[in-house]
């Protein structure tokens, strides 16, 4: 379990850094998507108001404009759309993002393109709803949110977050290396050693041997045995999702990701990595006819530390390495490393003991009263604040910053929700938003993070 949540694949959008996109709201007056037969400057069913301090996408904003407007039709169908090119140039906006959002139009069903006819509207059955109705609904709701303090755009995000949570089947992971990073390459190698820890539904020794074989890799780096398992522990089912079953199809690049990073860096990641891997297959070996059960308070320690508290350390290394300006509170940073890490991993122990329970794992010692976990579970989180303070009195980057006070605000906000409704509670998609937005919205400020993790 890592630290946090960042990897290769997140990036700021295109217009919020590229100087060429100015960043005040361009709406789309008199633009072409009404009539069939008109130019792209020509009136439209409606204006298209693109919002460019909006943290709600401008993909997504621009798809729901259309969409709605087809939808209560103002766009007719056959009526025709600018060309990606036009669009884009009339919105200022890169046209790979009119051309991605042309593209969910068209398999939501609301346009059809094709070769030399552009793109039309189709003929849809008619809306349940008028326009009106809707509006009106949509009023009511940002006046109830208003009256709570919350604004448009976080209700638009909320609603976008929590209608792709409706519409998505399971869990996902996707994991794209765009630039791969020190925390990149621990992050995969980390998923890579806990897949095969985590595969209950293969025996324990197929398991242990798994983790032998990634540790072999680790420490003899080869293409030709990192191809040849990834096949093999592809074949062999050891995922329990497409995600992670991707991950294991990438062994050979993640590997060679691995490999090009600075010695240090190799370094600060394979010695932990390795130890946890190692530690996790003693955990395996203890699995009896299909059942591990943890037996004491320091039996729990012993195994987050195991698969938490050594990527506490390595990260911390991570984050030392070349950067002068935190020489100052390594001490510091290194002392709560571990119990940093531990107490994200309690929290996920207690918010996932039920599901934990029905795969054949008590990772709760049963004599241990639970509330003993939770307050061990608190201590920690105070540690983690007090990590993120030693790192604000040296003015550490703001990726760092962001990078550990994220999951601890949200590590809080589970731990109070477990406590309050037991384990399987979560934060729903909406509150993870807002803890999101109160961390960059306090980073923007220069105020104290840590202040925000030691709120209990």
């Amino acid at each position: 379990m890592s630290m946090g949540e960042r990897s290769g694949s997140i990036h700021r959008p295109r217009w919020r850094d590229d100087p060429s996109v100015g960043r005040d709201a361009r709406p789309l007056a008199n633009a072409a998507v009404g009539a069939p037969t008109v130019p792209a400057s020509a009136a439209a069913g409606g204006a298209l108001d693109i919002t460019r301090d909006s943290d709600v996408p401008i993909s997504t904003q621009l798809y729901w404009q259309l969409a709605y407007q087809i939808d209560t039709d103002r766009l007719h169908p056959g009526s025709r759309l600018p060309t990606v090119r036009e669009l884009g140039a009339i919105l200022h906006v890169n046209p790979n993002t009119v051309r991605a959002v042309y593209k969910r139009l068209a398999e939501g069903g609301y346009v059809v393109s094709r070769q030399g006819a552009g793109t039309r509207v189709t003929a849809r059955a008619s809306q349940r709803r008028t326009s009106g109705a809707l509006e009106g609904l949509v009023a009511e709701m940002l006046r109830a949110a208003a009256r709570s303090g919350y604004s448009a755009d976080e209700v638009a995000s909320a609603v976008y977050a929590v209608a792709a949570a409706r519409k998505r089947p399971g869990p996902r992971v996707a994991i794209l290396f765009v630039e791969c990073t020190a925390a990149d390459a621990q992050r995969a190698a980390e998923r890579i050693a806990d897949t095969f820890e985590d595969a209950a539904h293969l025996p324990p020794e197929a398991r242990i041997r798994a983790l032998c074989d990634f540790i072999g890799l680790l420490r003899n780096p080869s293409p030709a045995e990192a191809a040849r398992l990834s096949g093999e522990w592809t074949a062999a089912g050891w995922a329990t999702h497409p995600g992670y079953e991707e991950l294991l199809g990438e062994i050979p690049f993640v590997l060679s990701a691995f490999g090009a990073l600075s010695p240090g860096a190799i370094e600060a990641i394979r010695g932990p990595v390795v130890r946890s891997a190692e530690g996790m297959a003693s955990f395996v070996t203890r699995t009896r006819d299909g059942w591990l059960a943890l037996s004491s308070l320091d039996d729990l320690r012993a195994y987050c530390y195991v698969v938490a508290g050594l990527v506490g350390e390595m990260l911390t290394e991570l984050f030392l390495l070349d950067r002068a300006r935190l020489a100052a509170v390594a001490p510091d940073l290194r002392k709560r490393a571990s119990a940093f890490g531990e107490a994200l991993q309690l929290v996920n122990i207690l918010k996932d003991a039920a599901g934990d329970t029905a795969e054949g794992r008590s990772y709760l010692p049963t004599s241990v009263p639970v509330e003993e976990v939770f307050a061990l579970a608190r201590r920690d989180l105070g540690a983690a604040g007090e990590y993120i303070e030693a790192l604000e009195r040296v003015q550490a980057p703001r990726g760092i910053l962001e990078f550990t006070a994220l999951p601890v605000e949200l590590a809080w906000a589970t731990l109070d929700r477990i406590e309050q409704k037991g384990p399987g509670a979560k934060v729903s998609r909406p509150e993870v938003f807002f803890l999101v937005r109160r961390v960059r919205q306090a980073l923007d400020a220069g105020d104290s993070v840590a202040a925000l993790c030691r709120r209990h």
